[in-house]
């Protein structure tokens, strides 16, 4: 069995990264690891702290490690980038800051930055109801992506006008010219 490339859906709330995660795992039936977030009890009691983070950042890492399967890929509904910026915009310093070594692009062979849906889906666990909000923490997912010097990840976007489909499309032209 080879060891699977990972594929993360990346960027701020309301940009349907959930949406298009389970559209492309349903599409080609490749495992999807869902977001941790959405059920750790520090996120729903909203008493997030750096160990929250580097908590659900282990949860992340064990399942991309420990996940058996003879897909190409495995999905990632967010992951390590998320929690990298969640810890700077809310804490002023990100993981890679504290004791714990941090990189949020280790392991990740393609980041998929869905951009911000323009209409406002509310959600308990989503704070930026302004489109503008939104968009300005997108420009910093777009800057990290830019940056990272790891040669072994890649980036694409997905414009927030784009239909569900087109979104699932553009994915899987990706990833196949990654693996051809």
């Amino acid at each position: 069995m080879n060891r699977p490339k990972v594929l993360v859906l990346t960027g701020v709330e309301n940009a349907g990264k959930t949406a298009t995660a389970e559209a492309l795992a349903a599409k080609t039936g490749w495992p999807l690891i869902p977001e941790f977030a959405r059920t750790h009890p520090d996120v729903l009691d909203a008493a997030v702290t750096p160990s929250t983070l580097h908590a659900l950042h282990a949860l992340w890492q064990e399942a991309v490690t420990t996940m058996k399967t003879d897909a190409p890929w495995i999905i990632c509904d967010t992951g390590p980038l998320v929690l990298e910026l969640w810890s700077e915009e809310v804490f002023g310093e990100g993981l890679g800051s504290t004791a714990q070594a941090f990189d949020p692009s280790e392991g990740v062979a393609l980041f998929v930055l869905c951009e911000t849906l323009e209409h406002w889906h509310p959600d308990p666990l989503r704070n930026l109801p302004r489109h503008a909000d939104r968009k300005a923490l997108e420009e910093k997912y777009l800057a990290r992506l830019q940056g990272l010097a790891s040669s072994r990840t890649s980036h694409i976007q997905l414009p927030g006008t784009w239909a569900l489909k087109s979104r699932v499309e553009h994915v899987l032209n990706a990833a196949s010219h990654m693996i051809s």
